[in-house]
């Protein structure tokens, strides 16, 4: 039968006191830029995708042979693709803004040590 015992004295437990501060996701969350160049970025990967799911599919009604061929990409493939390319400037600019969020929690932590 099921014992009850206190959270702490259960196999592979973490002592609470071990769990006190933040996540990486929180601390780079605290920054608005990135915060919102994060959502901005999520919403242009799903919206290419949702853009690359439905032209692939008219593709696939007028042309059913191409993905059958061995030489053409599979239609996940290329949707990754279109969807990629798509949000290339948004990407670089998501990456641009996390390298300069991350050098703020980087310096803030320095110099709290």
């Amino acid at each position: 039968m099921a014992e009850n015992r206190p959270g702490n004295t259960k196999y592979f437990s973490v002592p609470a006191e071990n769990l006190a501060g933040f996540s990486q996701k929180e601390k780079y969350g605290k920054y608005d830029n990135y915060r919102a160049v994060k959502e901005m970025k999520e919403m242009c990967i799903s919206y290419a995708m949702a853009y690359a799911d439905t032209m692939l599919t008219r593709l696939d009604q007028e042309q059913p042979e191409y993905f059958e061929d061995a030489e053409n990409k599979s239609k996940a493939e290329l949707t990754l693709d279109i969807a990629t390319n798509m949000c290339l400037k948004v990407t670089k600019y998501h990456s641009r803004v996390f390298r300069d969020t991350h050098s703020q929690v980087i310096e803030k932590d320095y110099l709290n040590d």
